[in-house]
């Protein structure tokens, strides 16, 4: 039998409570969570990882969601992520 492999979520939020909230959830129920604190952070990520789904805040400080969700469309590599 084949292992499952776990889906991984980008959880992008500024707010480091809600973050960790989150995160503790999706892995309560079989999620990696990468958590990154901003928009800045997540797109660094995003230039490293794939992962399966974005969870993004909108009002973030430095760059803001819209702007985050505007740049993972342009990027070829990530403009069929689920956001």
């Amino acid at each position: 039998m084949e292992s499952e492999t776990k889906k991984v979520i980008l959880v992008v939020e500024d707010d480091q409570l809600s973050a960790t909230v989150t995160a503790d959830f999706l892995k309560a129920n079989g999620y990696n969570v990468m958590p990154c604190f901003g928009g800045k952070m997540a797109l660094e990520a995003l230039q490293e990882f794939s992962p399966d789904l974005v969870l993004l805040d909108i009002l973030m400080p430095e760059i803001d969601g819209y702007e985050v969700c505007k740049i993972i469309r342009s990027r070829k590599s990530s403009q069929l992520l689920p956001g």
